[in-house]
């Protein structure tokens, strides 16, 4: 199998082989704050509700990787700079949401 001309090598996994642990590879945590700017109160049909919701996350993944067989010209295919590949085999990303919701 190629990518971008990199071709994989066939003694390497393909595959994370599981651990068949109780515990996840992704955890998260977030804090939200919700604002409701308009609030209709009348019959059915309703009218127009409108919110404002502020959303913070941390996403933390377990990526179960070895990297240290590649070199680092193949992980430079994969990868804009040494500094984004993955060292500890986890990364995090972090969301930061600001969403208007309207509903009817």
């Amino acid at each position: 199998m190629s990518v971008m001309h990199w071709t994989m090598k066939r003694e390497l996994p393909r595959e994370r082989t599981p651990n068949y642990s109780v515990l996840p590879n992704t955890w998260h945590w977030g804090l939200g704050l919700e604002l409701i700017l308009l609030k209709s109160y009348a019959q059915f049909p309703k009218g127009i509700d409108m919110s404002l919701r502020v959303e913070y996350a941390v996403f933390y993944n377990s990526l179960g990787l070895d990297l240290s067989a590649f070199s680092l010209r193949d992980l430079s295919l994969a990868f804009p700079t040494l500094g984004d590949v993955p060292q500890s085999g986890s990364v995090y990303r972090r969301n930061f949401n600001l969403i208007l919701s309207i509903s009817y």
